[in-house]
C-alpha cells in the first residue's frame, strides 16, 4: 500500500483501480477521503471512479448470477457427496480422544507399578505422602 503522505492527484486512478470504486472499502479513511476530494476537483478522475463502480456493480451481478446457478445445478452437493465418498473413516471415529486418554493412563499406572516393584525396599520406607490443603482444605488443627 502506497503511503498517504505520497498520495497525489495522479496517483489517484492507478488507486481507484487497485482498490475500486467503492471508497467505503479502501485501506485507511484519509485515503478514501482524497481520493474524494480528487474526484470532485477532477473530472477525469470523476470518470475513473464512475467506471470503477459500473465494474463493481457488474462483477456483483456475474458473482450473483453464478452463486444462482451453482445452486441450481446441485453441484456443491455433488462435490460434497465426492468428498465424503473419498476419505477413509477413522478408526475409532469420536472415541479416538478416549482411547488416546486411556493409553496415557495405563502408561502411568504401569510406569508406577513398576517403579514401586523394582524400588530398593530402603527406599520403599522413606516414601512420604503429601496432601495439597488447597485441594482438600486446612486440617481442623490448622485452624486451632
Amino acid at each position: 500500500m502506497e503511503k498517504i503522505e505520497h498520495t497525489t492527484p495522479e496517483t489517484i486512478p492507478g488507486m481507484i483501480d487497485v482498490y475500486g470504486g467503492d471508497l467505503s472499502r479502501w485501506p485507511g479513511r484519509e485515503l478514501a477521503r482524497r481520493a474524494a476530494e480528487a474526484a470532485l476537483a477532477d473530472r477525469t478522475v470523476r470518470g475513473t471512479l464512475d467506471r470503477a463502480r459500473v465494474l463493481d456493480r457488474g462483477l456483483a451481478a456475474a458473482r450473483a448470477g453464478i452463486d444462482a446457478e451453482i445452486a441450481a445445478s446441485g453441484a456443491v452437493g455433488r462435490v460434497r457427496k465426492a468428498v465424503l465418498s473419498a476419505t477413509r473413516p477413522r478408526l475409532f471415529g469420536r472415541l479416538q480422544w478416549a482411547a488416546a486418554i486411556s493409553v496415557i493412563v495405563c502408561g502411568a499406572g504401569l510406569g508406577s507399578w513398576s517403579d514401586l516393584r523394582l524400588a530398593q525396599p530402603e527406599a520403599l520406607s522413606e516414601v512420604a505422602i503429601v496432601v495439597d490443603p488447597i485441594v482438600f482444605g486446612p486440617l481442623e488443627s490448622d485452624l486451632r
